[in-house]
């Protein structure tokens, strides 16, 4: 398989992750030094290291989970995919979220294996704000 398949395949793995809490495969996932920084038309630009995201985690539900378009690039042992994404019925703390995203994430290949160093999250300008 492909390395592009490859970062595919575990995108949809870590939304089921995600989905389900599943803590294990998302520690295997993202990497020590992981960040998400979250960018919208309303606040200044946030960052959430790989603690903060985990226990926001514990607040986020959400139903079906749908990549509807993906660009995956590999340079060596460096992978980024970007992707437009739709979160069906996403709310933290029971307050809906915008549903769609463009997302884009950074792998490293180490250790035998891809790991999510950096996210930029950004909603679609047609989601609703929050």
């Amino acid at each position: 398989m492909a390395d592009s398949e490859v970062l595919l395949k575990l995108e949809h793995a870590w939304a089921d992750a995600f989905h389900t809490a599943d803590r294990d495969f998302l520690d295997s996932l993202l990497a020590a030094e992981f960040r998400l920084s979250f960018v919208d038309d309303v606040r200044a630009p946030m960052t959430f290291s790989r603690e903060s995201w985990f226990e926001n985690l514990k607040r986020m539900t959400f139903g079906a989970f749908t990549v509807y378009e993906s660009q995956e690039v590999i340079f060596g042992k460096v992978g980024v995919i970007h992707l437009k994404v739709r979160f069906d019925d996403w709310a933290i703390d029971g307050r809906l979220l915008p549903s769609e995203y463009k997302i884009t994430d950074i792998y490293v290949h180490r250790d035998g294996r891809w790991q999510v160093t950096n996210r930029v999250s950004e909603p679609l300008h047609d989601s609703p704000k929050f």
